[in-house]
């Protein structure tokens, strides 16, 4: 588990994982309540599931 801090979204805790053929991330958004846990059928390192969590918390995010 790490623990990161996020200029839009706060701090956040978050883990990831490789199997041949599969990536896995969840990552949780302290100060929205946001969870987002992806999984993708590839096992390229050049894919940011990071990046994409965010994308996606930013769509539930709260308001400022």
């Amino acid at each position: 588990m790490f623990v990161y801090d996020d200029p839009d979204l706060g701090r956040w805790l978050g883990h990831s994982g490789w199997f041949p053929g599969h990536r896995t991330a969840v990552v949780h958004y302290l100060d929205q309540g946001v969870t987002v846990a992806l999984q993708m059928n590839t096992d390229r390192r050049d894919v940011d599931l990071f990046e994409r969590a965010e994308y996606i918390a930013k769509m539930f995010a709260k308001p400022e």
